[in-house]
């Protein structure tokens, strides 16, 4: 059976292929006016399901340009998951310390072992504060500037595989209304000082919050796999992707420029 998500991204592809400009809805349109700029009327759109890459969820045809969409349209936080025996190589690889590497696991397994063997597992707050000046060092060395734009193109562009066609903007919403952002202007809200999430206390990367699928906090564990799955969640998705459209807008009122802009 599918999900409430894929049959949204379903409706989505239905409503934009195979379908010329001036037939779409408004919400459509707007959408293909910020990935693609001026657009005529005649042209014909094309739209397919992406289920063969990691982070697009469908791809939209104009003109003989595609461009690859991210769908985010239920109300969850989660955005990315993997193992985190595979994220932590991936860290080890940017030169990420070794210090770091180890508050990461300790506070993603939360029971005083880099391995989940300990037999008491605390919840996030009281995590936040065991580790204290710890987790603070960790926040610092991942949120440079280096290593946020790394992991943040991980977590919603690239995704594991490096082979795979990114995703190029991302939409949230459905078919009736949505709001989508180009990477670029997503780029830009994160290459800018005044961000809020700096000042977050738990494990995060810029707005994204990084934590095990289940962490069992004094509870008995009922999956391994779970416990061993790193889930990015990204709390503020809607109100960051709305502020970042109205902030770093893709067109100016007497001409909507180009994607390449």
């Amino acid at each position: 059976m599918k999900t409430q998500g894929v049959l949204k991204e379903d409706e989505m592809i239905y409503f934009l292929n195979n379908r010329k400009i001036k037939e779409l809805s408004p919400n459509l349109y707007t959408m293909l006016q910020t990935l693609y700029g001026v657009l005529d009327p005649e042209w014909t759109v094309y739209c397919e399901n992406a289920a063969d890459l990691t982070k697009p969820d469908f791809v939209v045809t104009v003109n003989g340009k595609s461009r690859y969409v991210s769908m985010k349209s239920n109300n969850t936080e989660l955005v990315h998951s993997e193992q985190i025996s595979a994220f932590i190589p991936f860290l080890r690889s940017l030169g990420v310390s070794n210090d770091t590497l180890k508050t990461l696991l300790l506070y993603f397994y939360g029971d005083g072992t880099l391995n989940g063997t300990g037999q008491r597992r605390l919840p996030c707050e009281a995590l936040a504060t065991w580790l204290g000046p710890k987790l603070e060092a960790c926040n610092e060395e991942l949120n440079n500037d280096y290593l946020l734009s790394k992991i943040i193109d991980r977590f919603i562009f690239q995704g594991v595989n490096e082979n795979a066609h990114p995703a190029e903007a991302i939409y949230v919403g459905d078919v009736h209304y949505g709001t989508i952002v180009t990477a670029k202007q997503i780029w830009k809200r994160f290459s800018r000082n005044d961000c809020r999430w700096r000042n977050y206390r738990n494990l995060h990367v810029g707005p994204f919050f990084l934590k095990p699928g289940a962490r069992y906090a004094d509870k008995p564990i009922k999956s391994v796999e779970r416990r061993n799955t790193l889930h990015v969640q990204w709390p503020d998705l809607r109100e960051d992707i709305e502020y970042i459209a109205k902030r770093f807008d893709s067109y100016t009122p007497m001409r909507h420029r180009t994607y390449e802009e």
